[in-house]
């Protein structure tokens, strides 16, 4: 329990426990492959509760995972960790991935370099991704895919659009 908590990245949420011997259904916050053999940590926001290793992980749906950890062996210790979070140490976003807390607040330009408005948030509609553009009092929405968003630059703070002829009139902020 000796790993720092800033250094843990919280790549999902204990659900609820399944079934007698102490598997843990767990909603995924980020993309992961969890394998047999990884190590996990279960926290709060403020700190580790237990330190354990993965024994055996199944995908449900999409997002849920079946959990099972060597340390928690009977259902009434998993019903303690419910609402935890489970962490990972070494986590690196897959290629093209954003955390949306890193993209809040970012400015967006078009190719041309036109500045469009604030990145504000992000929704989805069967399966796919929709940014939320502040422009002014008004929102757009843009689709998070590849002929649209250009570029999404961490290091200098922006994203790049390409939209289609008249996109902004359309929603009346030009």
């Amino acid at each position: 329990m000796s790993k720092n908590i800033e250094k843990i990245t919280r790549i999902g949420l204990i659900l609820r426990p399944h079934g007698l011997g102490g598997g843990l259904v767990v909603k995924l916050l980020l993309p992961h492959n969890l394998k047999a053999g990884d190590e996990v940590f279960l926290l709060t926001k403020e700190e580790v509760i237990l330190t354990t290793t993965v024994e055996r992980v199944a995908q449900l749906k999409k997002h849920l995972l079946l959990l099972k950890l060597v340390a928690v062996t009977r259902r009434e210790e998993a019903e303690k960790y419910r609402e935890l979070f489970v962490g990972v140490g070494d986590y690196k976003l897959p290629k093209d991935t954003y955390l949306i807390s890193d993209l809040i607040g970012l400015p967006v330009y078009t190719v041309e370099g036109e500045y469009v408005g604030k990145f504000e948030d992000v929704f989805t509609v069967r399966g796919r991704d929709i940014y939320i553009i502040k422009v002014g009092d008004n929102e757009i929405l843009i689709p998070a895919k590849k002929e649209f968003v250009k570029k999404i630059d961490l290091s200098q703070k922006v994203i790049i659009v390409d939209l289609p002829d008249n996109y902004l009139e359309i929603y009346g902020v030009k």
